[in-house]
């Protein structure tokens, strides 16, 4: 599919991004409930930013 990428790199992205998927599941899981809108809105938006600049700096390094 992407000939530039080994399939060495393609499973270090895929296991990069399934620890960064756990670890973001354990983070809100563990997260109290939340009682205001703009508390629940920030904490999502948290929690994907980290998990998108993980994948991404990952990627960039992994794979070049």
């Amino acid at each position: 599919m992407f000939p530039s990428i080994e399939w060495y790199g393609g499973a270090l992205v895929g296991l990069l991004c399934a620890c960064v998927f756990l670890t973001v599941h354990e983070l809100t899981r563990r997260d109290v409930a939340n009682r205001s809108v703009l508390a629940a809105i920030s904490s999502g938006i948290t929690s994907v930013t980290i998990a998108g600049t993980l994948v991404y700096i990952g990627g960039r390094i992994l794979v070049g």
